[in-house]
């Protein structure tokens, strides 16, 4: 886990523990600190300036009603064949992460976001936006890079994020789902990687059932390389309000904030959340309306 100043182990403490509703377990935000060097391909000489910080209301999202959109695919022949067959899993005991080496899509548009001193996870959801959690935060005078299907450096390039789109964090349960970032890249990547759609969950339909995917870049196993899980089911969904957080049985640990939680539907992928908050009984994702409804506006606004 990583470590945090008391004031800050108790804050968050505080907020996963009303928003999970398990008084007696400590959650964290799975967030890799890292020192500062040149060898994880981290660009910082290449950022001239820090990242812009953009912060959406609920008045920029009262136009945008949607409960789903959808992504863009970088090959439609690649769509359903790398989603195998649960029984081919092969993986029994508590660990289920899975080293992942396909650059397929949609492995080609998950990847690593490395921070000046930290390292999270994330995903395209648009030619130029990222989604990631909103506490991989850019530090002062810091910069960010997302690399796409990251695997010991740059297998497929990378780009710098020029701004950070977030929003206000409410209490309890609702600070834990509103725990989501956008961040704008300065190349349009998503043209090569294909990028994810994004979905409200159904509760009364997709909880309680063994069916999402996740993956990331776990700090145990190096922090270099992607993991992915299946079969993760989704416990709880609507303790702040109909669609999130996401309480799972997902397997993480610091490296994996950010990292998508997805479904193939219909041939289409689709981002419920991200990894925000885990504990020894459990993994939550930033989700909800407000989470999808960014996106949307995201790429109105950075097309």
């Amino acid at each position: 886990m990583v470590h945090l100043s008391p004031v800050v182990a108790a804050s968050i403490l505080a907020f996963t523990s009303s928003a999970l509703a398990v008084p007696t377990v400590e959650w964290t935000h799975p967030i890799l600190k890292v020192p500062i060097t040149p060898s994880d391909g981290f660009k910082t000489a290449a950022v001239k300036a820090a990242p812009a910080e953009i912060a959406y209301t609920e008045a920029d999202l009262a136009s945008f009603h949607a409960s789903s959109i959808p992504g863009a695919p970088l090959n439609a022949t690649l769509s359903a064949r790398d989603e195998e067959s649960l029984a081919a899993r092969g993986i029994i005991g508590p660990d289920n992460r899975v080293l992942w080496t396909s650059t397929d899509y949609p492995y080609s548009a998950i990847g690593r976001v490395s921070l000046t001193g930290a390292v999270c996870s994330g995903s395209m959801v648009g030619r130029r936006l990222v989604a990631t959690a909103k506490h991989c935060q850019i530090p002062a005078g810091g910069s960010g890079r997302f690399a796409p299907s990251y695997y010991d450096g740059e297998r497929l390039g990378g780009s710098n994020v020029v701004a950070v789109i977030s929003m206000a964090q409410g209490s309890g349960s609702c600070n834990q789902k509103e725990d989501w970032a956008i961040f704008v890249l300065a190349d349009p990547i998503g043209d090569q990687t294909g990028y994810l759609g994004a979905k409200v969950i159904d509760c009364n339909a997709q909880k309680n059932r063994a069916m999402f995917f996740h993956q990331g870049y776990p700090g145990d196993k190096g922090a270099s390389r992607p993991y992915r899980q299946e079969a993760i089911s989704v416990s709880r969904c609507a303790d702040c309000e109909p669609g999130g957080p996401l309480e799972t049985d997902a397997d993480a640990v610091p490296g994996q904030s950010g990292g998508p939680l997805w479904l193939l539907e219909n041939g289409s992928r689709f981002v419920y959340g991200v990894a925000s908050a885990t504990s020894s009984v459990g993994t939550g994702f930033a989700s909800g309306a407000n989470f999808v409804n960014a996106i949307a506006k995201a790429r109105q606004d950075f097309p």
